[in-house]
């Protein structure tokens, strides 16, 4: 599941949470699966993250280069 479909999927949990008709176990199941795709998400984000600081080091390297 790509970034975009795991937020959508915790909207679409989190909505449901909040019906008042749920039962205790249905609200534990989806809170579970909620909480799985968020840590997927959370992962996805660290990476991108990752990946745009080795970008910025590199383009922070050839900046100095280019001064130089």
């Amino acid at each position: 599941m790509n970034l975009d479909e795991g937020l959508n999927k915790v909207t679409e949990i989190a909505s449901k949470l909040e019906n008042p008709d749920l039962t205790i176990e249905e609200g534990l199941k989806l809170y579970e699966e909620g909480v799985i795709i968020a840590k997927d998400c959370l992962k996805q984000i660290e990476g991108v993250k990752g990946k745009i600081n080795v970008i910025r080091k590199e383009l922070d390297a050839y900046r100095e280069e280019a001064l130089d």
